[in-house]
């Protein structure tokens, strides 16, 4: 008796202990998302004293700003016979970008205002030689100053020509290095503009250099929302140099100044989102869509990737229409027209080595090779904080080359677009930043996970036991009784039997 008490005492505690974990795993998930969102309304809008905000303002991922150059082989059979471009890859030439926000200014309307400090410093271990390098590339300041001309008045062009006629300076291809490239040199042509113009007082710079007077200076104003009212809105720009709209491209879609500068997305990222990246130096926004999942640095992550389709042709993506400039002339798959955001530069915008572009357009020079793993603009992103985790962002800068009136060395030359130089930006978590979010957030949100539906799982488990266990009692039972019962109806029918006989004798 005391056994079966003590079986039934077991039995009803294993029920209740099931009974328990079932409820508490059901309700574990609701109870953690809700601390997780008190959490990230607390961390992430980009206010004071909040994480992410000192994150924003001094990124502690370190940046490496990679170039690479393209190296013309062969410029007099180019100039000479209109020969086939030989180039050739040379990078990378490494520096380490120090990118801090200033002059915060917060507004009502929960957004931000703030200039960007670029600070470049040379990695000599990083790069394949030294900022002295050189290589042979275009004239580039010859092609602008041609380009401008063109639209200019008919006296201004007879003019123009009769001095590049005359100048000593108008070589198609030109030998510098890669400072002189980056950070400026003193062009020959320029120069003796400048002399001619010092005649008018007219001031004229007669240094050129793609990144000119940009290191460790302060860029455009910006202004984005810091998610204080709403994290779905975190980070996303609002205004350029003062603008809401941009006004270099085509259609009013396209003149829109969509998503985030890619260092900070809103939370609860899904796969099927499409996220939305501003890019100053190119004038435009762009979409990047979900690729895959992956670990690096033990850290969960999913990846977003630049497609083909945002730089394709309108047969491809009708949507592009808006970024053909002038209006209608559109450029073949890859390319798009930057000559606006560049303030009349002859600048043509693709993928690195001419990656998804048309295959005309690779196939108009040798030693262009087209790599996915190597040349395509990712993000890998944490879903669930929307912050970085690594990324690869990509861009190379052409210049389009045409048979020119001023230029006699184009006389042999039909058209070009031009490969100069591909940067290549890439960061990703230190090793002390990546255990810093296992630790923090990864990890303890694994344990709840796992242990969410371990409880679920063993409550499920004791209580069939429980209800099997129960089963094998009732069974039992039933069929004791049915036993008792049966026993019972003989009984009965076997003394009905002896009266019957004993009636009958």
């Amino acid at each position: 008796m005391v056994c079966k008490l003590s079986q039934r005492l077991l039995i009803i505690g294993l029920g209740f202990t099931g009974l328990i974990l079932l409820i508490s795993g059901i309700l574990l998930g609701p109870l953690v998302n809700m601390e997780v969102e008190q959490k990230l309304k607390k961390m992430m809008p980009l206010v004071k004293g909040t994480k992410t905000y000192n994150y924003w303002i001094n990124p502690p991922i370190p940046i490496d700003f990679q170039l690479y150059f393209f190296h013309v082989v062969n410029p007099e059979e180019i100039v000479q016979n209109g020969a086939k471009p030989v180039l050739e890859e040379k990078g990378p030439y490494t520096y380490r970008l120090i990118d801090t926000k200033e002059n915060l200014t917060h507004h009502k309307n929960f957004t931000v205002s703030y200039n960007e400090r670029n600070v470049y410093v040379f990695q000599r271990h990083l790069s394949v030689g030294d900022e002295n390098d050189t290589f042979t590339s275009l004239n580039l300041p010859l092609i602008t100053a041609t380009t401008l001309v063109t639209y200019e008045y008919a006296f201004i062009r007879e003019m123009a020509k009769l001095f590049f006629d005359i100048s000593q300076d108008a070589d198609l291809f030109v030998k510098h290095s890669v400072k002189d490239l980056l950070w400026g040199y003193t062009d020959p042509l320029l120069a003796t503009v400048k002399q001619l113009l010092h005649v008018f007082d007219i001031p004229f710079n007669d240094r050129f250099g793609f990144f000119y007077q940009l290191n460790n200076s302060i860029a455009n104003n910006y202004t984005v929302y810091t998610g204080e009212d709403n994290l779905d809105k975190i980070s996303q720009f609002t205004q350029w140099d003062g603008k809401s709209k941009l006004t270099f491209w085509s259609s009013d879609t396209c003149n829109m100044i969509n998503g985030t500068d890619g260092n900070i997305f809103h939370p609860h990222i899904k796969d099927t989102d499409q996220l939305y990246l501003f890019y100053p130096q190119i004038c435009r926004s762009y979409m990047i869509s979900f690729e895959k999942k992956g670990e690096f640095k033990g850290v969960r992550y999913s990846r977003f990737i630049m497609k083909d389709d945002v730089f394709a042709s309108i047969k491809t993506n009708p949507e592009n229409a808006g970024f053909c400039t002038p209006r209608n002339k559109c450029l073949p798959s890859g390319l798009i027209n930057n000559t606006e955001c560049r303030k009349g530069t002859p600048v043509i915008i693709s993928q690195p080595h001419f990656l998804g572009a048309d295959q005309s357009v690779i196939d108009s020079f040798d030693g262009i090779r087209p790599n996915k793993d190597l040349h395509e603009t990712y993000i890998d992103l944490v879903p669930l904080i929307g912050n970085l985790v690594r990324t690869q962002r990509t861009i190379q800068i052409n210049m389009f080359v045409e048979k020119s009136m001023y230029i006699s060395q184009t006389k042999n030359i039909n058209y070009f677009y031009f490969p100069v130089m591909y940067i290549k930006e890439k960061a990703s978590l230190t090793d002390s930043l990546a255990a810093q979010f296992r630790d923090e957030l990864q990890n303890p949100l694994l344990i709840v996970f796992y242990a969410k539906y371990c409880c679920i799982g063993i409550g499920i488990v004791l209580l069939l036991l429980v209800a099997g266990y129960c089963s094998r009692i009732k069974i039992k039972a039933f069929k004791h009784e049915k036993k008792t019962k049966s026993a019972i109806l003989d009984a009965t029918v076997n003394e009905h039997t002896k009266l019957l006989k004993n009636e009958k004798n």
